[in-house]
């Protein structure tokens, strides 16, 4: 199933567990070369009463992601919110996730056939409704 209007691109929202998410961006790649990678960012906001199980994603979760979509996924990046001690800053995301796919359809084929799966997941982490972004990477740099 090939992404191709924004209607495709709120099922795979929707199917990512992201029921009443704030929804960003969604557009499909139009200059796509060897190096034009689609990528997929899911945000959670740093709400008050907000539960994220920070230990629970990243040992169960994201290894089960990981697995499910196999060599589809060429990058993964997590991020927590930074909670050092910096005076009047507060961090926005209390985490985000990024991952990266060669294409628009090798997202889909990798993602949605396991859609169900992790989106029941999701609860057991936590109860942000996420923020999700598709996006090309137009420019990296390590």
């Amino acid at each position: 199933m090939a992404l191709t209007d924004r209607r495709d691109f709120m099922t795979a929202a929707l199917a990512l567990g992201a029921t009443g998410c704030t929804f960003v961006g969604a557009q499909a790649a139009q200059n796509t070369t060897e190096k034009t990678m689609f990528k997929l960012t899911i945000l959670y906001p740093n709400t008050p009463d907000g539960r994220f199980d920070f230990d629970y994603y990243i040992k169960t979760h994201m290894p089960l992601s990981l697995k499910r979509q196999g060599q589809a996924v060429k990058s993964v990046l997590v991020e927590k919110g930074y909670d050092g001690a910096m005076d009047g800053v507060e961090f926005v995301y209390i985490a985000i996730c990024h991952f990266t796919y060669e294409s628009q359809d090798a997202f889909t084929s990798a993602f949605l056939p396991h859609a169900e799966e992790l989106q029941g997941d999701i609860a057991n982490y936590t109860d942000i409704k996420p923020i999700i972004q598709f996006s090309t990477v137009e420019l990296e740099q390590s």
